[in-house]
């Protein structure tokens, strides 16, 4: 009996039940020659919970990616080998894993993204230190075909990361299609962003029209599906709303806007209301000075000149800037959980902290925050990236007698004043259903899988389907979508679902016996040295506190810990 074709879809923690991050999914196309292909879609970390005992997780891909353990140099092979790993775009919940598995040991397949996205992923490696992976930068309407059954093609999507991309995924079998994919990432429906390209409705229905298949699976964002309580406002609003709050505030004299590391379309809103300000931005935060590189690179250079190039000390004696205005990381206050369960740390700890949160706990070399500081905190805060420490950072720099001006919010917090000054980077529910009207126009045979947010987000993505009489299917990490003959079901996948969790130990590095001696963290103690391990993440997850209180206990942990995989014997 001649074997039929069978396309597969495979979650990684791509559907991301229950979280936020991690964002990987494969396609998976078996032709009825006996040709196998599989792809991956972004690499990313996911954002957990302080009580968590992890600084953040990753999916495990132990079965798709090569390893050669850095300690034995034992090589272990992969189950299902990956030809390529596609990204959409530079956020940490879609790339943040990658320096992680290079450290472990894994062997990258080549990265299939833009050339910006590339070109922010090399530095990142630089940065660290590591060989950058091969990358190739993938033009818009160029297909790339693998083994002559599956050809994938790029197309522009609008995000607050520049340059940020989508994939169209068409299998064959005998030169006929077998089934569409189409991998949406984040996006909106803004056909106009500030830097880079831009989601161009008429040519992402066009793409769907010219290549049919007898079913189109749309992998879609539901961030922001269920709650599209805030309207989009465009550009020019937001810019005109952040300097209003500029000219309202005059007494103070040092703006601060935190921003997402990655999404520079954000901080355009800031370069513009510098340059009607007549002043310059200065830039806090390696993230950011690696994304402003990766855009010089990829031939940006218009907001270059209202960037101050120099250290920040003397930026902030330089009387031709009179008014400051200091683009920094720490949307989400990176760092405060870190720092209040590894207290007596300096500037110089090991521990990162972002610019927001430095500030907020007096421990910024150069920025002492006073009555002077406006803090514009144009990103709402969300709770399953930063719990409260969001709302904690606000009141922290409050305290100080700084101004602070927050998005709107279900949410309140505290007295502060609500100003809408940035869109959503996602796609809300009316823009969301008329593009699916669009698409069901042209690919009747349409099938909605949401991805990329809670359960709730995903099922109100599911719930907006229902309304456009559109067929949607609501999976779990460990199933899989498996297509065979043109009949779609659902099926679990043989390996559960994994992740790796990441926990930063501090110690003074000594080693005794082959063990690193803890710090017995004191008031003034600086530990200099960090371990990473990386762990089983187990339901019953250990709370961070605990973690921290057995570090100052001076328990001894094994430098670079390793554990054993069940499934293949092979060490990590």
């Amino acid at each position: 009996m001649e074997t039929q074709a069978k396309t597969r879809l495979l979650f990684a923690g791509g559907v991301n039940q229950d979280r936020i991050g991690g964002n990987c999914h494969l396609l998976e196309h078996q032709s009825s020659d006996g040709q196998t292909v599989r792809l991956m879609f972004d690499l990313g970390s996911i954002f957990l919970p302080e009580s968590s005992g992890f600084s953040t997780a990753y999916p495990d891909v132990s079965a798709f990616f090569d390893r050669i353990n850095p300690k034995t140099q034992e090589v272990c092979k992969a189950q299902k080998p990956t030809d390529a790993l596609f990204i959409t775009h530079a956020h940490q919940d879609h790339i943040g894993a990658l320096i992680s598995y290079v450290k472990m040991g894994y062997q990258l397949p080549p990265i299939y993204s833009s050339k910006t996205t590339n070109n922010a992923i090399r530095l990142f490696f630089a940065k660290a230190g590591l060989e950058p992976p091969k990358t190739v930068n993938i033009e818009r309407e160029k297909p790339v075909k693998f083994r002559d059954c599956v050809e994938l093609e790029a197309f522009d999507v609008s995000h607050s990361a520049v340059d940020a991309l989508g994939f169209h995924s068409l299998t064959f079998d005998r030169g006929k299609p077998v089934v569409a994919v189409v991998h949406n990432g984040d996006f909106s429906t803004d056909e106009k962003m500030p830097i880079g390209h831009s989601f161009c409705k008429k040519d992402y229905l066009s793409l769907i029209k010219r290549k049919p298949a007898p079913q189109t699976i749309f992998l879609f964002d539901s961030t922001s599906i269920e709650n599209s309580a805030l309207k989009r406002i465009g550009f020019e609003q937001n810019v005109q709303n952040t300097l209003d709050v500029c000219l309202q505030n005059q007494d103070c004299n040092i703006i601060i806007s935190p921003v997402i590391t990655g999404s520079f379309n954000n901080a355009a809103i800031d370069f513009e209301v510098a340059r009607r300000l007549k002043t310059k931005v200065f830039l806090d935060g390696y993230g950011l000075k690696i994304f402003k590189d990766a855009l010089k690179l990829s031939g940006y250079t218009g907001f270059d000149e209202l960037i101050y190039h120099g250290k920040m000390q003397k930026y902030l004696k330089d009387e031709s800037v009179p008014l400051k205005y200091i683009v920094c990381t720490g949307a989400f206050g990176q760092g405060l959980n870190e720092y209040k369960h590894n207290i007596g740390i300096s500037p110089t700890s090991a521990i990162w902290l972002s610019s927001a949160a430095k500030m907020a706990l007096d421990l910024h070399p150069d920025l002492k925050v006073s009555k002077e500081y406006l803090f514009l905190m144009r990103q709402h805060f969300i709770k399953e990236i930063c719990s409260h420490f969001g709302d904690e950072l606000c009141h922290r720099l409050a305290s100080k007698g700084a101004r602070i001006v927050v998005a709107p919010s279900e949410n309140k917090i505290g007295d502060f004043q609500q100003i809408q000054m940035q869109d959503s980077g996602h796609i809300g529910f009316e823009e969301m259903l008329s593009l699916v009207g669009d698409i069901r126009s042209i690919a009747p045979n349409m099938v909605i899988l949401p991805v990329h947010g809670s359960k709730a987000q995903r099922t109100k993505m599911q719930k907006l389907a229902d309304l456009c009489k559109v067929q949607s299917i609501l999976v779990s990490n460990d199933e899989c979508v498996e297509i065979v003959g043109g009949g779609l079901k659902i099926c679990p996948q043989t390996q559960k679902t994994a992740w790796l969790g990441e926990t930063l130990v501090f110690s003074n590095g000594d080693l005794q016996d082959g063990v690193v001696q803890i710090w017995k963290l004191g008031e003034n103690d600086v530990p200099l040295e960090k371990i990473v391990e990386y762990e089983n993440v187990k339901k019953q997850k250990v709370p961070y506190v605990a973690v921290a209180d057995k570090n100052k206990k001076g328990r001894r942990r094994k430098q670079n810990r390793i554990f054993q995989n069940p499934k293949s014997g092979c060490e990590r």
